[in-house]
């Protein structure tokens, strides 16, 4: 799909709106789409690993300083592109689980996103997930092709067995630390307190906590909170690499975390991402990957394989 080719386009099925999805066949769906695109289920409680080894206190600042420093260190910065290596463990019965693979991500902020996972021994996609300012879906194409999709103005009000607290793929920016911060707060600018040597702001409109490194402005932990105000997901984000961006000479101007840890509330789960340095860039992201017609096409996912998330089970 990244070599420009625009596969023919027919005229979307229709009728997959009116097939409704079992709430157990649901729930697994997205326990699936968790892994692929890192959009999970709420969970409650709270972590208190600390960020770092700094311990210094820092003199505080205005949110509105933050901001802007926070936001120079991305500029130009408005879409990232990278190869990746994917690594996932958790616990089945008390067992510890791990399971590997390669992927490539690409994102539009703050809306579009691609992340496409190949089996680290075998040709071709085994998993597409995405989202545009539209929808959402995750095409799974190992052995039956499945398709899965919503609509983004529900992904956080759905029923029929999905528990609240649920994300979007749009929160997936924030997760790797290169979302910007919104400068136009005015008086109602979020609080910017001091922790553990760095500055910490909460973002009640998106849901999340930031800890930013006071001499780079770096984010280097991202909390996600449920409906409920409490944190089930943590990003931990380190080894922080230049990204190309186009236009601007490779002087590792704009440097974003190329290794991100994932823990779940829990303490059962992990998923960890190593981005490949030398792929990290802002430009050659082809508009087909977040075109969910084209997609269609490209896989043809038989009609009975694909499932509206929105649909309600009693529909």
């Amino acid at each position: 799909m990244d070599h420009g080719h625009r596969p023919t386009t027919p005229e979307p099925k229709r009728d997959v709106d009116r097939r409704p999805a079992p709430a157990s066949l649901r729930l697994n769906v997205i326990l699936s789409f968790s892994l692929a695109t890192l959009i999970l289920l709420g969970l409650s409680g709270c972590q208190t690993i600390k960020v770092s080894k700094q311990q210094s206190p820092v003199a505080l600042i205005s949110y509105d300083v933050l901001a802007r420093e926070f936001n120079q260190h991305l500029l130009g910065l408005d879409q990232l592109a990278a190869t990746m290596t994917m690594r996932f463990e958790w616990f089945d019965k008390d067992k510890k689980r791990t399971q590997q693979a390669d992927g490539r991500l690409a994102v539009r902020i703050p809306s579009y996103l691609r992340l496409s996972v190949t089996h680290i021994a075998k040709p071709g996609f085994i998993l597409w997930a995405g989202s545009n300012p539209h929808r959402y879906w995750l095409f799974d194409l190992r052995d039956k092709k499945k398709l899965h999709f919503g609509r983004q103005a529900g992904a956080r009000t759905r029923s029929a067995g999905i528990l609240q607290g649920m994300l979007d793929p749009r929160q997936v920016p924030w997760l790797l630390g290169i979302m910007p911060l919104d400068e136009k707060y005015g008086t109602e600018s979020p609080t910017v307190s001091e922790h553990n040597g760095h500055y910490m702001v909460d973002l009640p409109s998106q849901q999340c906590r930031l800890w930013i490194d006071p001499l780079s402005y770096q984010a280097v932990r991202v909390d996600l909170f449920n409906d409920q105000g409490k944190s089930f997901m943590t990003a931990w984000l380190s080894k922080f690499k230049p990204v190309d961006i186009a236009g601007r000479p490779p002087n590792g101007r704009t440097r974003i975390a190329s290794a991100i840890k994932i823990t779940w509330a829990d303490g059962k789960q992990q998923l960890q991402l190593r981005l490949s340095p030398a792929s990290l860039r802002n430009h050659g992201i082809g508009d087909n990957q977040f075109d969910f017609d084209r997609l269609m096409d490209y896989f043809k996912v038989p009609i009975e394989h694909q499932v509206n998330l929105d649909i309600p089970e009693s529909e």
